[in-house]
C-alpha cells in the first residue's frame, strides 16, 4: 500500500520534469534546424523541410544552373527584367551563390547574352534547307521570333551586348554558292554584293517578325510562309537584275 503511493508521488515528480527537459530539446532541435538552413542558403544548396536525422542530399548551385535559370527567365521575361534576385528565386537560394560565379551582373548578363546567341543560331541554322537558303533561313528566322518572342527581341531587337552580325555567321558556315545555288555559282561575285542582297533579305524578315509578335501572333502560317518567299525571291532577282547578269 504504501510502496503504491511512493511510486504514484514519483511519477507525479517526474512527469513535469520530463516535459520541461523535452520542451527545452525541442527547442534546441529547431535552433539547429534554423542554423542548418541559413548555413545551407548562404552555400547555395537546396534545403528542404525534412527531419535533422533525416535531411535531404545537398545540392550545390553551379554556373551552369545559374545560367540554365537565367535563360528560362529571359525567355518568358526579356533581358531588361533579369535581376540576380530574379534568377536566386528561379533557383530557390539565396544571392550569394550567383555572386560567387560571377562577379556582377554585367558578367552574368554577358553570358546569358553568348548562350541566347549560340541558341538562337542553332535554332536559325536547324532549319534552313541548301535548297532555297535564303527563302529556307529567312522563313526559319520568323517561326523563332514566333515561338521565342521575348528571346527573340532580346538578341535581335535590342541586344544587350552589341548588334549581332548574321552575315558575319552565315559566312562561317556557308560559302556564297550555297547561298544562291546554281545561279550564284555562275558568276563571279563580290562579298560586298552577296552581302547586300542577304542583309536586305534579312532586314526584311526581322522587320516582319517585329510587326507579327508586336501584334502578339504566335503561329507560323501558310500565307506568311508564302509571302516571306515571294519578297525574298523579288530581292535576289532585282539583285542580279541590278548587277548586269
Amino acid at each position: 500500500m504504501n510502496q503504491g503511493i511512493v511510486r504514484e508521488n514519483r511519477e507525479y515528480c517526474v512527469l513535469p520534469f520530463l516535459k520541461a527537459k523535452r520542451s527545452v530539446l525541442l527547442r534546441r532541435i529547431h535552433r539547429i534546424y534554423v542554423l542548418i538552413q541559413k548555413s545551407e542558403q548562404r552555400e547555395g544548396r537546396s534545403f528542404e523541410k525534412t527531419s535533422v536525422l533525416g535531411m535531404a542530399p545537398k545540392v550545390k548551385v553551379t554556373s551552369e544552373m545559374i545560367i540554365g535559370a537565367a535563360m528560362d527567365f529571359v525567355e518568358q521575361n526579356g533581358y531588361d527584367a533579369l535581376t540576380v534576385r530574379q534568377v536566386a528565386q528561379c533557383l530557390s537560394c539565396s544571392t550569394q551563390p550567383i555572386y560567387s560565379c560571377f562577379s556582377n551582373m554585367d558578367d552574368l548578363k554577358a553570358e546569358v547574352c553568348r548562350v541566347s546567341r549560340e541558341k538562337c543560331l542553332s535554332a536559325l541554322f536547324d532549319g534552313v534547307s541548301m535548297d532555297d537558303f535564303l527563302c529556307s533561313l529567312s522563313k526559319s528566322l520568323l517561326k523563332f521570333a514566333l515561338e521565342k518572342p521575348k528571346l527573340f527581341r532580346s538578341v535581335f531587337v535590342m541586344p544587350y551586348s552589341g548588334r549581332l552580325d548574321l552575315f558575319a555567321e552565315i559566312k562561317k558556315r556557308y560559302s556564297i554558292g550555297d547561298i544562291f545555288g546554281a545561279q550564284g555559282r555562275m558568276y563571279d561575285l563580290s562579298e560586298a554584293d552577296v552581302r547586300r542582297v542577304v542583309d536586305k533579305a534579312l532586314y526584311f524578315a526581322l522587320g516582319y517578325a517585329v510587326a507579327l509578335t508586336g501584334e502578339g501572333r504566335s503561329e507560323f502560317t501558310e500565307d506568311m510562309s508564302d509571302f516571306l518567299d515571294g519578297t525574298v525571291r523579288e530581292l535576289v532577282s532585282g539583285f542580279f537584275l541590278s548587277c548586269g547578269y
